[in-house]
């Protein structure tokens, strides 16, 4: 009831709220710094990793380059140069030097982020472009003397997106799916409307070599591959363009008995 006591209470509550405060913000302050910390950290190692791979896939070629160009510049020096010869070292220096190309723009499709432009974006006939790929395909598993199988829907499928994503997704998928086949093998690509009708299910099942456990998890990591000529970025890219268009990836496999690939797309409803 005394004002002075009344006053002191007053008081020694707002140093308490106060300091309760300061000790929240602090707090929460101290753990913002440790996850931007963590973060950026990670983001360092993954650039890192990046980089490392991307340098290695490149020395690679230029190793090629850099040897035939010498052996070119010897054989002048010697006067023993044939033309044949030397078309032939010419012809190989032009494919590494593509190799390179298609790395770095493959490399660049992979680092940007929502960087396709809506006005791109188009109402994309799914059945088509399944057709038009099995077609490019067909020559891979003649090669490799194994069947490909597809099934489309009786019905024609609409997605909302960039048809040549879609196209180059699909041929991704394709070959990895034959070069895990063994000669007489089999590839079952097949294409149907969800339950609900509201997405576009593709799926790509063979019964190759499959995926050892241990490298489920990275497959979609850049630059992780097991294949002596692969870059590791085939998946990542292709991750990366079904998200781009609302999508969704699976892969499910088991060593020595096959895999399962699983593509989902949003349809465009009907009244579109």
């Amino acid at each position: 009831s005394k004002p002075e006591e009344r006053s002191f209470l007053i008081s020694r509550l707002f140093e308490i709220l106060n300091a309760r405060f300061n000790s929240c913000v602090n707090g929460f302050l101290s753990a913002k710094d440790k996850q931007i910390h963590y973060l950026h950290n990670q983001k360092l190692s993954i650039m890192g990793q990046m980089a490392a791979g991307m340098a290695h896939e490149i020395r690679n070629p230029l190793c090629s380059i850099k040897g035939f160009q010498q052996l070119m510049k010897r054989m002048v020096l010697n006067k023993t140069a044939n033309t044949n010869n030397f078309l032939n070292y010419i012809d190989i220096c032009i494919n590494e030097i593509t190799k390179i190309e298609n790395l770095v723009s493959d490399f660049l499709l992979l680092a940007r982020k929502g960087d396709s432009r809506k006005r791109s974006w188009e109402k994309v006939n799914i059945n088509q472009i399944f057709q038009k790929v099995h077609a490019l395909a067909a020559c891979f598993a003649l090669e490799k003397n194994v069947t490909l199988h597809l099934s489309l829907p009786s019905t024609t499928l609409f997605t909302y997106g960039i048809s040549s994503y879609i196209e180059q997704i699909m041929l991704n998928i394709i070959k990895n799916s034959i070069s895990a086949l063994h000669p007489g093998g089999l590839l079952l690509i097949n294409l149907y409307p969800s339950i609900d009708s509201k997405e576009a299910i593709l799926t790509f099942v063979d019964n190759g070599i499959g995926i050892p456990e241990n490298h489920i998890n990275k497959i979609f990591e850049p630059f992780f591959t097991t294949k002596e000529d692969g870059t590791g970025l085939g998946l990542s890219i292709c991750k990366r363009l079904v998200e781009e268009m609302r999508g969704s990836i699976l892969i499910q496999s088991k060593e020595k008995e096959g895999t399962t690939v699983e593509i989902r797309l949003p349809l465009v409803p009907h009244f579109m």
